[in-house]
């Protein structure tokens, strides 16, 4: 989606550098998608689109009160044991959060991707074409 990441000579992202900058990317292509179906006159898209940008900010509020286990929790800490319960809420979260980004047909299951590759973003779109927001509107 090409979100902004801050570059790290060292290479050392965590989920912390890498998935605020791609869910902001994500409500935003989102938000685009929107204005470009309301100005082509798309009506049903437009509904379908305000509708997952919803689900999105529900999602993204859900993990991100999770969030705060992860880093701890991925690496040993004597101080932060999980029992499995209370980490299955954190998985849950999460995977509620990438299964709604991800293609919903079986034989994709892909993540989306703007075209074209470089310059200005014209769709986002999946392999498969199940996802497809037109982000033009001129």
């Amino acid at each position: 989606m090409r979100a902004q990441v801050e570059y790290r000579g060292d290479a050392s992202y965590d989920l912390g550098d890498l998935l605020p900058p791609t869910l902001s990317r994500w409500k935003d292509r989102l938000k685009k998608g929107i204005k470009s179906a309301e100005h082509w006159g798309h009506d049903d898209a437009k509904t379908a689109l305000k509708a997952k940008l919803a689900e999105a900010g529900t999602l993204i509020a859900k993990s991100s009160a999770e969030q705060w286990a992860i880093n701890k929790s991925v690496h040993f800490n004597e101080w932060e044991n999980f029992a499995k319960a209370e980490f299955k809420e954190v998985a849950d979260a999460f995977k509620a959060l990438l299964d709604h980004i991800r293609c919903t047909n079986p034989k994709c299951g892909g993540y989306p991707y703007l075209t074209p590759r470089q310059g200005a973003s014209e769709q986002l779109r999946c392999s498969c074409g199940t996802i497809n927001v037109n982000l033009k509107t001129q």
